[in-house]
């Protein structure tokens, strides 16, 4: 897959319905062929669900960036997708 006009790309290694989504990501930014390893988990709870997120292989240049970047495009846009006030872990 690629976003935001080819500057991420990646590849599904693993998808479980409900459950995990497994993936290599990379920034177009980065050295030629170097992917991190990003693994979703999803826990159905009684009136939410979970999600943790654990990505490893991040170059230490561009820790920060992807810290922020997660919580800028994913996670602050399916906090207002889904409901305000639900709180948001520190990812990463």
């Amino acid at each position: 897959f690629h976003l935001y006009g080819g500057n991420v790309h990646g590849v599904f290694d693993e998808l479980i319905p409900e459950k995990k989504i497994v993936l290599r990501w990379r920034l177009k930014s980065w050295p030629s062929g170097h992917y991190s390893n990003v693994e979703i988990d999803l826990t159905e709870m009684k009136n939410c669900t979970q999600m943790k997120l654990k990505q490893t292989g991040i170059p230490a240049s561009e820790y920060d960036a992807m810290k922020t970047n997660w919580n800028r495009y994913y996670w602050h846009s399916i906090k207002q997708t889904f409901g305000f006030g639900v709180p948001l872990a520190d990812v990463l």
